[in-house]
């Protein structure tokens, strides 16, 4: 390939979004024909246009229109009858799932990347009715209408009758868990119970817990063995007490579309589920929602 002023940085450029050019470098400004490194489609995208943020690949950004034909194929090999024409990738294409039979829009970018059937997997939207009907079974008693799969579900516990915030999709994976009073997990609903605020600098992260005050070993020093700071602490009369003052605070920041920052891996000794970007919500701001909940002491 003959290079001519600016092509080396200009391959240089076009390599680094994965494209590897077929012509000589023609200017910013006229369209040069590529192979894409990672799905092999021949394209002819302007330079210009990628160095000012223009996705490179059409085809692995969804936006070109496959043969209906190879679109269809690729639906029937990853499980999925299609039930309509194909629309486009980035679309929702409605289709029957072969396993359990549900018919939803499903996007064939979504399918091309790996995501399966919502269904399957439990995580569908689930009728309300039924929603209900199945937390009974598990010795819930909901108290509120159905808020949806991921979010708390104030429910009464039919075996101990406290009240608590289960999350239905946590229920019907294998590690949700269910009452914290009946599981206790370090905190006694009638003992005395530790309510802390903790920060990660290099996650950027605050988190918001509780623990019994006399667990062993200490669920505190435990967080910090993993970078953990503590920024403040309360100490309440019981644990019923702690759990209703974090599930509040935890609702507040939910309202305002926060939701959990870090994952399970980020945090092996768990309590990832009470974790916030600090960009979003600071440590005394969390303490202030603490005290705000816990009201006149």
């Amino acid at each position: 390939m003959m290079l001519g002023e600016g092509a080396p940085r200009a391959i240089a450029d076009m390599h680094a979004v994965w494209l590897e050019p077929l012509l000589p470098y023609p200017g910013t400004t006229n369209r040069w024909e590529s192979r894409c490194l990672v799905c092999g489609h021949t394209m002819a995208p302007m330079l210009g246009n990628i160095r000012r943020g223009q996705g490179p690949c059409e085809h692995c950004g969804g936006k070109a229109r496959l043969d209906p034909v190879v679109a269809a194929a690729v639906m029937w090999e990853a499980g999925f009858e299609p039930v309509t024409d194909y629309p486009r990738s980035n679309l929702p294409w409605h289709s029957r799932c072969l396993t359990c039979r549900s018919v939803r829009g499903r996007r064939l970018s979504h399918i091309r990347a790996g995501i399966g059937c919502r269904d399957c997997a439990g995580l569908a939207p689930t009728d309300s009715h039924l929603a209900a009907i199945e937390m009974r079974g598990r010795e819930f008693n909901p108290l509120i209408a159905f808020p949806g799969l991921g979010a708390p579900w104030q429910s009464q516990c039919l075996n101990c009758d406290n009240e608590v915030y289960p999350r239905l999709n946590n229920l019907r994976s294998r590690q949700g868990r269910g009452c914290w009073f009946c599981a206790k997990r370090g905190l006694d609903p009638a003992a005395p119970a530790l309510l802390y605020v903790m920060t990660h600098t290099s996650h950027g992260a605050v988190k918001i817990g509780i623990t019994g005050t006399h667990v062993r070993p200490s669920r505190v020093k435990e967080h910090e063995r993993h970078g953990w700071k503590l920024h403040e602490t309360m100490t309440l009369p019981t644990g019923r007490d702690a759990y209703r003052i974090e599930q509040l605070v935890l609702r507040w920041l939910q309202t305002r579309g926060l939701r959990p920052f870090l994952t399970a891996m980020q945090m092996p000794q768990a309590g990832w589920t009470e974790t916030f970007c600090e960009d979003h919500v600071t440590a005394p701001e969390m303490w202030q929602l603490a005290q705000k909940a816990c009201g006149p002491r």
